[in-house]
């Protein structure tokens, strides 16, 4: 039983191994626009900036699994005083499509948790919901196998789509939109 445990231990490990040896890994900070899909938040907030990171553990030369969080703070435009935050804490799977000399394209799919927390008038109130992004974008420079390990650095230009339903009060409030942004990566 040992033995067989440890020869499963092994296994793991260097599939692990021979993942990182073909492609590495990366930690992205993240700064994105935020355009909510639904009113009130779009009528009452509007577009807003926020910042957030992302890992990237390479499974191969064309998979990566991620997780990544976002934070973006709001003020509101018809109520002064009145703030909201959002923060959506995303995982999932992205296919790598590397063309030479323009960048590594990517897609993604996955589920995200996000909370949503008000302030108004002294009065604090948060939810909590859970949903699906999907994720796209281009990782600069071209980075497949061999190559990632020479390009320490990376720039990656993002679309991500969100869609997390909330109960507040008595309605469901769809908290997701998108964003568009860049990150800074560094391979590991």
């Amino acid at each position: 039983m040992a033995i067989k445990k440890g020869g499963s231990l092994f296994l793991v490990l260097a599939l692990a191994s021979a993942a990182q040896a073909a492609a590495p890994s990366r930690i992205i900070g993240k700064y994105a626009q935020f355009r909510p899909s639904t009113n009130p938040l779009k009528a009452n907030y509007g577009i807003s900036m926020g910042y957030g990171g992302e890992i990237n553990l390479s499974l191969s030369n064309y998979v990566d699994l991620w997780l990544g969080a976002m934070h973006h703070p709001q003020q509101n435009h018809i109520k002064p005083g009145s703030r909201i935050s959002l923060t959506p804490i995303a995982a999932g799977v992205k296919i790598k499509l590397p063309v030479p000399f323009l960048g590594t394209p990517y897609f993604g799919v996955g589920a995200v948790y996000c909370t949503y927390a008000e302030k108004a008038a002294g009065v604090e109130s948060s939810q909590n919901g859970l949903g699906y992004c999907l994720q796209a974008g281009m990782v600069i420079p071209p980075c497949a196998g061999r190559s990632c390990s020479t390009a320490l650095f990376s720039i990656d230009l993002f679309l991500n789509y969100s869609n997390c339903e909330v109960v507040i009060g008595q309605r469901s409030l769809d908290i997701g939109g998108l964003r568009i942004g860049v990150g800074w990566g560094v391979g590991f």
